[in-house]
């Protein structure tokens, strides 16, 4: 599910930021827009936190979102969006 972005080197310290890409099977733009609708202002607050971008693909929706590291992703996953998911397939 991570894959590399990129690697950016400053103050002496290598930085890992990377790109996590999920699908929604059974999402729609109106599933998506009320997710979005709570979860985008705290995500571009929360700690490690790049760029997001969503979009329909075939038979749901699918999100990306540029972080500083995997583990700032899967904190945010964990305490934010399982919890706002509605009922239905697993996401991946």
């Amino acid at each position: 599910m991570a894959a590399p972005a990129s690697c950016q080197v400053g103050d002496g310290e290598n930085q890992m930021t990377i790109m996590m890409t999920s699908n929604m099977p059974g999402t729609t733009q109106g599933d998506y827009e009320r997710l979005a609708a709570t979860l985008l202002p705290m995500l571009r607050a929360a700690d490690g936190f790049i760029a997001h971008a969503a979009g329909p693909i075939d038979g749901g929706y699918q999100v990306t979102e540029l972080r500083e590291s995997e583990a700032a992703h899967s904190a945010w996953i964990a305490s934010h969006v399982l919890p706002a998911m509605p009922p239905g397939p697993r996401r991946s």
